[in-house]
């Protein structure tokens, strides 16, 4: 769970969603991977349709983080290439979802904080 996840990082629990960018790009990005994750929809078709109602800058790491996916990386190394966007622990979470087939719950554990 995210509240262990906290403790082994040794973070406490009331400072884990300060560490989380709230820009309103990542903000509804991660809210959308979320939601299409746990409908069903695949990693790629949802970077496609996470593109929509982002800022143009923020689509164009979406869609580099879309053709790295494509070309092979996991998930959480083609969102640590991306440093300035996807801090330490959002990756991590990420990874943490892809190694425990868990993704759509790593997204809206995210989509809370």
């Amino acid at each position: 769970t995210l509240l262990e996840y906290a403790k082994q990082m040794r973070v406490e629990p009331n400072q884990v969603s300060s560490q989380i960018d709230r820009s309103p790009s990542l903000t509804i990005f991660t809210f959308n991977m979320a939601y299409n994750l746990r409908i069903g929809i695949s990693v790629l078709a949802s970077l496609s349709l996470s593109l929509r109602g982002t800022a143009e800058v923020f689509q164009k790491e979406i869609e580099g983080l879309r053709d790295d996916v494509e070309c092979g990386c996991t998930f959480c190394e083609a969102m640590a290439k991306r440093g300035s966007i996807f801090d330490r622990m959002y990756v991590n979470i990420i990874r943490a979802g892809e190694i425990s087939d868990t993704l759509p719950q790593s997204f809206a554990i995210l989509a809370t904080l």
